[in-house]
């Protein structure tokens, strides 16, 4: 069951991506992470029935995640980066290669091994660790703000690169606040509106959403998601190690399968940005 919902999540979040970006990417990269952004975008209906659609990717990774260990769900949910970029070549009218697809399905793959690697553990809790939780903020924190400045200090592939990065740090950040909001609804409803967990899950939501709409702004689809999605998947495990408790067994035959998967999915990406670069030297060429 928690297999069909990751699923289910992947379809919804995929489709909520490309609804999202076809309006997000026509407003000013000069609007990014201002309320400014948030007006032009609210305007817009086929934003909204992203956001709709995407809230419903949402709440079904939330009941995956109920009984479903992260490590397990996330490397499914990683599959919305094919429904959002194959929806957007074909409103486009820019299908895309089969280079570009084969580095897709290598950053897919490669991420969705990576993860699978660390679904065998010593030891698992359901107790989330508060100090660890408020460690990990400040690091994320941290790491967000540098790759904002450095998305507003650059342009073309350096902004797209350093945004992507920005907004998987922030979605791997909501995931493990929501797995901690779902373990504690097991105790009830009330349980969970005494806890702060819906509370910073509301704030890092909506930060994180003007982080993939700054991601969506800045263009580079083929290059932003892919790392995106690599950086949501390597923070989620560092998260689900250090927060919740988790430990993957990532020694052995294990361990040289999560580098393998990880390594693909770098030389995925790294495809990807020679790809975009020779496109974009093509457009630029007389």
């Amino acid at each position: 069951m928690n297999v069909t919902l990751a699923l289910l999540s992947a379809l919804a979040f995929g489709s909520g991506m490309a609804l999202q970006q076809r309006t997000a990417r026509d407003i000013p990269f000069e609007h990014a992470l201002r309320a400014s952004m948030v007006r032009r975008l609210l305007g817009r209906k086929i934003w909204l029935a992203g956001i709709t659609v995407s809230g419903v990717g949402f709440l079904l990774q939330l009941a995956a995640l109920r009984n479903g260990s992260l490590v397990v769900v996330q490397p499914i949910v990683t599959s919305a980066l094919v429904v959002c970029l194959a929806a957007t070549a074909w409103y486009d009218r820019a299908p895309l290669g089969r280079r570009s697809w084969g580095a897709i399905v290598a950053v897919v793959s490669g991420v969705a091994v990576f993860l699978w690697a660390g679904t065998a553990h010593q030891a698992v809790t359901r107790t989330l660790s508060t100090p660890a939780l408020l460690a990990a903020s400040a690091v994320l924190a941290t790491l967000v703000v540098a790759c904002t400045r450095q998305a507003r200090g650059g342009n073309g592939t350096a902004r797209a690169l350093a945004v992507g990065a920005a907004a998987g740090l922030g979605n791997a950040y909501v995931a493990v606040l929501a797995r901690g909001g779902a373990d504690i609804l097991r105790h009830g409803v009330p349980a969970l509106v005494r806890s702060p967990y819906p509370y910073a899950l509301g704030v890092a939501a909506i930060v994180t959403v003007l982080l993939v709409q700054a991601m969506y702004q800045a263009g580079r689809p083929t290059l932003s998601l892919p790392l995106a999605t690599m950086s949501e998947a390597a923070g989620s495990l560092a998260l689900a190690i250090a927060v919740l408790n988790e430990r993957p067994v990532l020694t052995g035959i294990r361990g040289a399968v999560a580098v393998l998967g990880f390594v693909a999915a770098l030389v995925g990406l790294a495809d990807l940005s020679r790809d975009e670069g020779r496109v974009l030297a093509e457009v630029r060429s007389p």
